[in-house]
This record gives structure tokens, C-alpha cells and sequence, in this order.
């Protein structure tokens, strides 16, 4: 089953969530980080948990071969019927990514919004970045979308926890993973986060519930996992989806966003 498969279940009323982010605007940085650390120009990707797709969406409205790949059955459907409609090209496979095989190596492996935090274990975490790797062309990248790390031991989270989108007569109200809503276990790191979705559209008022286990992951941890992969090294780390933001504590280090190369 996905994580916060309750609120999976409703791809389109999720895929509105978040749909404030300039997605175009996000390729291009990831068009530019191939450029810049394998010093070619980018023509594959994979989108592991791609939900709606909307990276993999935008590499094909471009011309490149994108792969797609999510454990939601509805998900995955949504997002077939979405690509079909922005007439863009798109290959979706349903795997779990932790162990998956392309038909091709690719350029570039994202993992956005957070996705690499729902394998709750060091030993998957490992087996992740060797399969990611494997998939991988020579010096080919994987850029992980993290949640900053002081947003697990402060109650001034980065971004949210709650946010409003609009989407013509559908209006989303979500609350994702709010401190004092959370469920730590100090053992193994796993918190358990809470979202909701509150929907309104055609008059009436819909609230979508679920509860998921994600990994509290470090800068300490990120790099010492890295390194034991033995497949990854870290190009760079920076603050946000963008070369001029570094990775600090300033608020205007929104996020972890760790662009690893294979080696």
C-alpha cells in the first residue's frame, strides 16, 4: 500500500495540492544540474513516486524519454489519463523503488517532495540508492527533494504546514504534517505524519484522512548513506531548487536538496 494511501486514493483533489509549484521552472534546474556535473545535455529521466507526474509531464511536453513510476494503482491511472491530455509522452510503470529495472539507463533519477523519507530503514535507504544507481548512465545524476532537517526538532517548519490552492470551483485546504501533530519514535527516527485534505467543490465539503511512517533524515545521515553505498558521491547540497541557494540554516533554506553522482 502507498503512504497516506487514503489521500492517494484522490489523485486529482492531491495533484491540486500542490499545485502552486512552477514545475517548468524546477526542469530547468534539473536540466542545468546535468549540464553542469555530467556535462552533457539532458535526454532521459525516471520519476520514482511520481504521483501525478507532473516533472515526468513537463521532460516529455520537451522531447526527452521519461519514465514515470509509482505503487498507486489510482495514481498512476490519473496520471496516464493527465499526460494524455497535455499530449505528452510518458512511460509509466508501476514499481516499487526500491527494486525496479528500466528498459534503458537514463541521464537523471528525481525523488521530489520528500519521497526518499517513506523507506523508514537504513538498509532500504542503501538499496534504493544501488538500484537508482544501476539505472543510472555513466556520471548520470539523482537529485533528492528533502524536507529541511530543522523541521524535525522546531515547531517553525520551512514551509506549511498548511496552505490553500485553488483550481477553477475546486478549492484544497491542506495541513501536512503539522509539529505538534506528529508521532516520533526517538529508536528508529520514524515519525508518523499526519495530512489532511479539506475539499470543496460543487457545494459541498469533502476531508480526506491518513496517517503515514516517514524517516527523520539528517545531513549526518544523508552523507554517511551516501558514502556506504559506495555507488553515489555528492556533487552538491543546497538549499532549495536553486545553484545559489547553499544549505544552511537561514530561512531562505527551505529545503535539503542533495544532487548525487554515480561513480
Amino acid at each position: 500500500m502507498s503512504p497516506h494511501a487514503g489521500i492517494y486514493k484522490n489523485p486529482r483533489w492531491y495533484d491540486i495540492a500542490f499545485g502552486f509549484r512552477n514545475i517548468k521552472k524546477e526542469c530547468d534546474f534539473l536540466v542545468a544540474c546535468i549540464k553542469k556535473f555530467s556535462a552533457r545535455k539532458l535526454k532521459s529521466v525516471v520519476e520514482m513516486a511520481a504521483g501525478p507526474a507532473s516533472h515526468s509531464i513537463e521532460f516529455g511536453h520537451r522531447g526527452l524519454t521519461a519514465f514515470a513510476l509509482d505503487k498507486s494503482t489510482e495514481m498512476l491511472a490519473y496520471a496516464r489519463q493527465k499526460a494524455k491530455k497535455e499530449k505528452s509522452r510518458v512511460r509509466f510503470l508501476k514499481k516499487d523503488m526500491r527494486h525496479f529495472r528500466l528498459p534503458q539507463k537514463v541521464d537523471l533519477a528525481i525523488s521530489m517532495m520528500d519521497s526518499l523519507t517513506y523507506l523508514l530503514t537504513d538498509v532500504e535507504i542503501l538499496a534504493h540508492f544501488k538500484t537508482v544507481a544501476a539505472n543510472l548512465k555513466p556520471k548520470g545524476l539523482f537529485v533528492l527533494e528533502l524536507v529541511h532537517p530543522r523541521d524535525f526538532f522546531t515547531e517553525k517548519t520551512s514551509f506549511g504546514p498548511v496552505w490553500r490552492v485553488r483550481r477553477d470551483a475546486t478549492r484544497v485546504t491542506v495541513n501536512w504534517g503539522g509539529f505538534s501533530d506528529r508521532q516520533v519514535d526517538p529508536i528508529t527516527e520514524v515519525v508518523r505524519m499526519k495530512a489532511e485534505l479539506t475539499v470543496e467543490e460543487n457545494g459541498r465539503k469533502y476531508r480526506l484522512r491518513s496517517v503515514a511512517p516517514e524517516r527523520m533524515l539528517t545531513l549526518s545521515e544523508l552523507k554517511l548513506l551516501v558514502r556506504l553505498s559506495g555507488v553515489f558521491k555528492i556533487a552538491t547540497l543546497l538549499g532549495d531548487l536553486n545553484f545559489k541557494q547553499k544549505l544552511d540554516n537561514s530561512r531562505r533554506s527551505s529545503q535539503m536538496v542533495a544532487v548525487l553522482q554515480k561513480i
